[in-house]
């Protein structure tokens, strides 16, 4: 009997945490907010949200709208919504671009006339590749995700809505209106990303029982998560690729299976990537076995958040700025420290000591930016081989 209350008790508390959060995080015109307000306009959380509404508009506008009719009116009200509101908060960022604009004012066009699926996913897809350019967006994990602690996170957090397996039929599942998403199904699993998840974790899913979990985790364990969800399929079944290939952790994190299928058959110069069983196996493998990462993809990284941190200072959202700058420094910088003469690493430190004390006394950006470029440019010279490192 107690193995069938606690779970409930729990999927009775997430219901009211639920209520609460989606208040904190959906403001009354429809703008994401954190715990007391809405998210700051040009803020890395107000543009991956963006990210996210155009994920989502991607991945369920056949909820709503097939062969041109209106299947599901409560949906489409969603659909239209989110593009209004995708739109807005990138009209109200910095450096606004009119060109973006207009493909996000087209795709409030394309839903209004109930265009069909393919013409939504590509212009979500194309508007998504130009934002995560000019906002410099991060779109993978900083170190290689752990699908153990995934799938720890996973029964203790999620299975009492979704399941154990993920079917979406947990004890609270039937109290639940829409139904907790199925992650075992084969034709929708195929189509979505782990950034799509990742995006799910932080923000929550209006509308639902799903709240976020941006207070509750730091990012790690959020990609933990969602690179685990990637492995329930009902059809998974890892199979070594028979010819040496590699993956990249952002090809990973951003392509669907059928894109990572058509990817490995490119590799390997095979056909039919789209229906090849053993395609769809290989890419299970690397679902299973993401790539360890290596001396320059954790240069990538720190570089990355340097440079939004910077961005997020510059904004005057201190607090912001120092989250984001040891991010890079403990999952980027600290991960190659065993590689580092001492020069390189105690000149880092320095500048790195630098910026957050810059923050810290709220000196002036052009100081800040400063400590920032002297941190790039000894990543530059590690990166070039021009900075010693360790001997083997």
């Amino acid at each position: 009997m107690k193995r069938i209350l606690i779970p409930v008790f729990w999927a009775i508390l997430l219901l009211i945490e639920a209520t609460t959060i989606h208040r904190h995080i959906f403001s009354s015109d429809g703008e994401a907010g954190e715990q007391g307000g809405v998210l700051a306009a040009g803020s890395s959380e107000s543009n991956q949200r963006l990210i996210f509404l155009l994920q989502y508009l991607a991945a369920d506008y056949d909820r709503a709208v097939q062969n041109g009719q209106i299947i599901d009116s409560l949906e489409y009200g969603e659909m239209q919504r989110f593009s209004r509101d995708a739109a807005r908060i990138y009209q109200s960022s910095t450096g606004v671009q009119q060109q973006t604009l207009n493909k996000l004012r087209q795709l409030e066009d394309l839903i209004a006339a109930r265009a069909a699926l393919p013409q939504i996913r590509k212009i979500c897809e194309e508007t998504t590749a130009i934002l995560v350019k000019e906002k410099d967006l991060s779109v993978a994990p900083r170190r290689t995700p752990d699908l153990g602690y995934g799938k720890i996170l996973f029964e203790e957090n999620c299975a009492s809505c979704h399941g154990l397996r993920g079917a979406g039929n947990g004890p609270a599942a039937d109290t639940l209106n829409p139904r907790p998403r199925d992650f075992t199904d084969p034709e929708r699993m195929n189509v979505l990303t782990p950034w799509q998840f990742y995006h799910a974790i932080t923000f929550g899913v209006e509308g639902t029982a799903m709240p976020s979990f941006s207070e509750a985790w730091a990012p790690r364990p959020r990609w933990n998560l969602a690179f685990y969800l990637m492995t329930l399929r009902r059809d998974f079944q890892p199979v070594a690729p028979a010819a040496s290939q590699k993956l990249t952790l952002p090809e990973l994190a951003t392509k669907n299976n059928i894109e990572l299928a058509a990817l490995i058959a490119l590799q390997q110069r095979l056909p039919h990537a789209d229906s090849s069983s053993y395609l769809k196996h290989v890419v299970d493998y690397h679902r299973q076995n993401p790539p360890e990462l290596v001396m320059d993809d954790y240069i990538t990284s720190t570089e990355t958040g340097l440079k939004q941190s910077l961005a997020a200072y510059q904004r005057g959202d201190s607090a912001y700025a120092v989250q984001l700058a040891e991010e890079a420094y403990l999952e980027g910088f600290e991960m190659m420290e065993g590689e580092l003469l001492r020069l390189p690493y105690l000149a880092f430190e320095r500048a790195y000591a630098e910026f957050i004390s810059c923050i810290e006394k709220k000196e002036s950006p052009k100081k800040a930016r400063t400590s920032i470029e002297a941190m790039l440019k000894i990543l530059r010279q590690i990166r070039d081989h021009k900075g010693p490192r360790s001997a083997p």
